[in-house]
């Protein structure tokens, strides 16, 4: 059992269900704006989008490119390959109706909220998240979130995205928390947990995808890969009744 006071848990894919809530958004957009002319299914369309909405996601962490370039290249990218001329103002606009869009999900991964109540009586919960200003409030809100939430650390705020350990130590200053009392939760390898790692914290991956441990790291993180398994790391267990 890992001794902790606080726990520092990423937002998207972690609690709030990213990959269905923008799915669902984008099936919509696509709808609205005909799309199927384009493509022969929403299906193989969104095949096209997600790979490479990743890959931006992670050249934006990584300082490669701006938000303003992610949000243009993600829209645009399936369209160019289906020979749609695009602008980049074009994009700008849809990308609105998109985040318009995504303030309605409401999806949590499955278990967050029943994780987050037994939680919450024992630790201090921060959300730590490479997301957007505009949307991550309606997510925590709209999900049932937030009522569990002490505190939410944007990058765009402090100024530096997880995994850089600025953004970490940054949180833990805010904080007045220590680096032995603090654990990270999140799913992504790469932000979440290499980053905690960098920074000397302890760390949880959430791993529903049972994906092959990419390197080791001192202290080594806790592996689960259903949020329910969280919970018993971290409590003390119940006592036994005496009968």
């Amino acid at each position: 059992m890992i001794h902790a006071k606080q726990l520092l848990i990423d937002l998207d894919d972690t609690l709030w269900d990213t990959y269905h809530n923008n799915k669902h958004a984008l099936s919509i957009l696509y709808e609205q704006h005909g799309w199927s002319a384009f493509f022969s299914s929403f299906e193989a369309y969104f095949a096209l989008y997600m790979p490479h909405c990743n890959h931006l996601w992670h050249l934006y962490r990584t300082g490669v490119i701006n938000k303003q370039s992610l949000t243009i290249a993600r829209l645009a990218y399936p369209l160019h390959l289906a020979g749609q001329s695009v602008t980049a103002e074009q994009m700008l606009a849809l990308n609105d109706e998109f985040m318009a869009l995504v303030k309605c999900e409401t999806a949590c991964v499955e278990g967050a909220l029943d994780m987050l109540a037994l939680l919450k009586p024992h630790f201090k919960i921060y959300i730590i998240t490479n997301g957007w200003t505009e949307v991550q409030s309606a997510k925590l809100n709209k999900s049932g979130i937030a009522p569990y939430v002490d505190q939410v650390f944007i990058s765009e705020q402090i100024g530096c995205h997880k995994p850089d350990p600025q953004f970490f130590h940054a949180v833990l200053t805010a904080t007045n928390s220590r680096k032995s009392e603090s654990v990270v939760i999140g799913d992504s390898w790469h932000a979440d947990i290499a980053g905690a790692a960098a920074y000397g914290l302890h760390a949880i991956w959430f791993n529903p995808q049972h994906e092959p441990l990419p390197e080791s790291f001192d202290p080594a993180p806790l592996i689960v890969t259903s949020l329910d398994q969280i919970p018993p790391l971290l409590l003390p267990p119940s006592p036994i009744p005496i009968p």
